[in-house]
């Protein structure tokens, strides 16, 4: 089988771009892998990182896939996009500077946020920014929660030191399951920005001369049955079958 496309996340966070994916070309035939059965992205050396996240597009490759999208910020932090693979951190550079934000605030997971290349890259462009480490919301995510007291209050704690920015970047896919419960918290007006939405258009073209047509499959490194609750509970979207790989 030939895939035009796979996505691959360290979980579930990916699963936004096959939704806007599915909805523009229901009939495209999609591969996604979820890696959540390895170490958390964010607790390996980058040298480890690297190694994994070039086995996992390997695998994809092999598995038929012409094109590659990383759909995760850690493991595009060990990414060269070129005509084989799309990574998402210079398009998620790209949805927050066409705006004209004076100050922005960056949520994310901990690997992501220390290394401080959104920060470093937007300040560059005279924005104010202020960041926080999210990592408590994609492991909640990831288990299909995405509404809940205890929820709230964890947006409540990240959230409120950085509430009167102009705009709020989700600087991890997994976080816009979650963006009314994010809007609760900030202040009124806030824009949030969803980076998904630039990285669909930047696969657009690839996708529209495609004439695919074939069947879905989902793959993960972890727990199938825990993939397709979380997928459907976080993006509203049904996984039918879903298998475990050994990679």
């Amino acid at each position: 089988m030939k895939y035009p496309v796979a996505v691959f996340d360290y979980g579930i966070g990916g699963i936004g771009l096959v939704t806007l994916i599915k909805e523009r070309y229901p009939n495209l035939p999609l591969l996604y892998f979820s890696d959540s059965g390895e170490i958390p992205y964010g607790k390996l050396t980058r040298s480890v990182l690297k190694a994994r996240v070039d086995k996992v597009i390997n695998f994809l490759q092999d598995e038929g896939s012409h094109h590659m999208v990383v759909a995760c910020h850690s493991a595009s932090s060990v990414v060269i996009s070129n005509e084989r693979v799309t990574g998402i951190r210079e398009l998620t550079l790209n949805s927050v500077k066409k705006y004209n934000l004076n100050s922005l605030g960056i949520i994310g997971g901990g690997r992501t946020i220390r290394a401080g290349f959104y920060r470093k890259n937007l300040s560059d462009e005279g924005m104010r920014i202020s960041q926080r480490i999210a990592q408590e919301f994609s492991i909640r995510i990831e288990r299909g929660e995405i509404d809940s007291p205890e929820l709230e209050e964890v947006a409540r704690r990240i959230l409120t030191p950085i509430k009167s920015v102009d705009g709020l970047l989700l600087a991890c896919t997994h976080y816009p399951a979650i963006i009314e419960v994010i809007r609760g918290v900030m202040k009124k007006g806030c824009l949030i920005i969803d980076p998904i939405e630039t990285v669909f258009d930047s696969i657009g073209l690839m996708l529209e001369q495609t004439q695919s047509i074939g069947k879905d499959r989902f793959l993960t490194s972890g727990d199938p049955e825990l993939m397709k609750v979380a997928a459907c509970n976080a993006f509203d979207f049904e996984i039918k079958e879903s298998l475990r790989v050994d990679l």
